[in-house]
């Protein structure tokens, strides 16, 4: 039975995995003040565009890389493809889910919530099988009382909960870790977020009403409270929601008078504009990651923006995720290790990456078929493809002033 057979062995319950109610992807228990943060988060303030853009892009764009195991040489590395778990990470850690859809779930919880789950189930010889995502409204990281920590699992159905041993269980933390858990930014971010909510709000009450927020009827008769609501009511009920804009009628002496409120003067685009800086500012998020180019800017200055991006934003996560990968699947293990390829995400135009390739074949750091491996080209058949060349007019600086260039022969 080959390792994908044992995952899908394992995902129909050998283990004890019941696929109907797959472990924790709809909070139904534990702590009610996180399922209640985490409500707030994914109904709310998802709705919040630039939140949302810059969770997405973080999330997707990890979940896009190739996910590889590499086998450590002596000087270098390579894929390590005949191991058993080469198609685990690669691949698909479980069942309908792959590798890319478990780390981009990792990450966007890690993000919101401040720590992303998933749990592994192990075969009888001690090797990963399937690797789970738990969402963390329903666990509970402790202290096991040998400094160590274990999560608890509560599937809220009123069944005893699973605790899982740390070596079972990926844990990629938010931003801060206290070595328990993660810091959510949502939660750190609630002002902001509730500005751009309520920026988004009276946008929405703007233009809904026509730009007519509302008025008031004056007359010079003295109204009772009766006629006073009657008026009113009447008035609601010809003129309000989306029959507003009509026609009115007034007797009695009514003169309807409009409260006007001017966008500008509240400074409207602007604070909507603030706002977006604002949340991407808790991300690290380039501004045209999201689509703002309110200032434009040339190729190359966003060229050196996406570089940033990579360092700055992804690479913690990339390094927070490989790590934790690799301890928990391989046991710290100096021969292999979890990496992602971040070679796509390194491409400038097609002119920055001909002058790359050419200065780095004529000092002899790539082949040819290496060049055309990153192009995502077949590799020549011609014996000189996986050769390296250097330029023949390059001499050592300690043999420049011989006649040749070349080292002096040794005395017979």
């Amino acid at each position: 039975m080959n390792i994908f057979s044992r995952m899908g062995a394992a995902w129909r319950g050998f283990w004890g995995v019941d696929s109907s109610n797959s472990e924790g992807w709809v909070p139904t228990g534990g702590d009610p003040w996180r399922v209640d943060i985490a409500r707030q988060t994914e109904e709310k303030y998802m709705a919040i565009s630039a939140y949302f853009a810059c969770i997405r892009n973080i999330s997707e764009d990890i979940g896009k890389l190739p996910f590889i195991l590499y086998e450590r040489l002596e000087q270098g590395k390579k894929r390590a493809t005949e191991h058993a778990l080469y198609p685990l990470v690669r691949y698909r850690p479980a069942g309908p889910i792959t590798s890319a859809a478990l780390r981009e779930t990792l990450v966007r919880f890690a993000i919101s919530w401040g720590n992303g789950y998933a749990r592994i189930y192990r075969l009888k010889n001690g090797n990963a099988a399937i690797i789970q995502p738990v969402h963390p409204a329903i666990v509970k990281p402790q202290d096991n009382g040998q400094s160590d920590l274990e999560y608890v699992i509560d599937k809220g159905d009123g069944s005893k909960a699973a605790t899982v041993p740390s070596t079972n269980m990926i844990h990629i933390h938010g931003v801060g870790s206290n070595g328990v858990t993660g810091m959510s930014v949502a939660g750190h971010a609630l002002q902001s977020l509730t500005l751009a909510a309520a920026v988004r709000k009276f946008g929405t009450n703007i233009y809904t009403t026509n730009g007519r927020p509302g008025g008031y009827l004056k007359t010079a008769a003295k109204l009772g409270p009766e006629a006073r609501d009657a008026n009113i009511k009447a008035w609601k009920k010809a003129h309000g929601g989306d029959k507003m804009g009509g026609t009115a009628m007034l007797d009695n002496g009514l003169e309807y008078h409009q409260v006007t409120v001017n966008p500008t003067d509240t400074q409207y685009l602007e604070t909507c504009q603030f706002t977006v800086e604002d949340v991407a500012r808790w991300f690290r998020m380039p501004l045209h990651k999201i689509q703002y180019l309110v200032r434009a800017q040339g190729w190359s200055t966003l060229d050196a923006q996406n570089t940033d991006y990579l360092n700055d934003t992804l690479m913690p996560w990339l390094t927070r995720i490989e790590q934790e990968f690799t301890y928990k699947l391989l046991g710290g293990h100096d021969k292999y290790f979890c990496e992602h390829l971040v070679d796509a995400l390194l491409r400038g135009d097609i002119k920055t990456r001909g002058d790359f390739y050419v200065k780095q074949f004529t000092i002899g750091a790539l082949s040819i078929n290496e060049i055309r491996a990153k192009e995502n080209m077949n590799p020549i058949d011609e014996p000189g493809g996986d050769k390296h060349f250097v330029p023949l007019n390059m001499t050592p600086a300690e043999f420049a002033n011989s006649v040749s260039g070349r080292p002096p022969e040794k005395e017979a």
